[in-house]
């Protein structure tokens, strides 16, 4: 994986025919994405958990340079190799003018300071977008308090 900043983003929020379960597939990104992280809207399990099966996922993919996101949110149909299956869909181009602490969504800290926020206030809607602060949900961690990342 390529270390660059992540200067732009663009967010999905997709709804399928069915539900489908993030242990038994995985969904592809954008093509021009950098990194993405996608995951279900799903209910949650007796240890209050989400199951990861669900008919509504979303999630951002992240882009180091401004004119491949805005040309991937031009032509997101094509981008998402998943979009033929989709009943009906949300998507924004977002532009960080802020980031804050650390995160782990691309499965290390390797990236988590790589955003770089816009030098100017591009104007719009303000979306706040964090994360639970959870480590990788695996084995027993599935039924203990979990571990946080601060």
């Amino acid at each position: 994986m390529e270390n660059r900043p992540f200067t732009y983003m663009t967010f999905h929020r997709v709804r399928f025919s069915s539900p489908i379960s993030a242990h038994e597939t995985t969904i592809s990104g954008p093509k021009r994405a950098l990194e993405w992280v996608f995951g279900t809207d799903s209910t949650l399990t007796d240890y209050g958990l989400r199951t990861r099966v669900s008919d509504v996922w979303g999630g951002a993919a992240f882009y180091g340079d401004p004119s491949e996101t805005r040309e991937a949110f031009t032509n997101v149909l094509t981008e998402l190799s998943f979009a033929h299956e989709v009943v009906d869909a949300w998507h924004a181009l977002i532009c960080p003018i802020s980031h804050k602490g650390e995160t782990n969504w691309f499965g290390s800290l390797d990236h988590a300071s790589n955003f770089v926020p816009s030098k100017s206030d591009p104007g719009g809607p303000l979306l706040v977008l964090t994360s639970a602060g959870y480590d990788a949900l695996t084995g027993d961690a599935l039924k203990a308090d979990l571990p946080r990342r601060y």
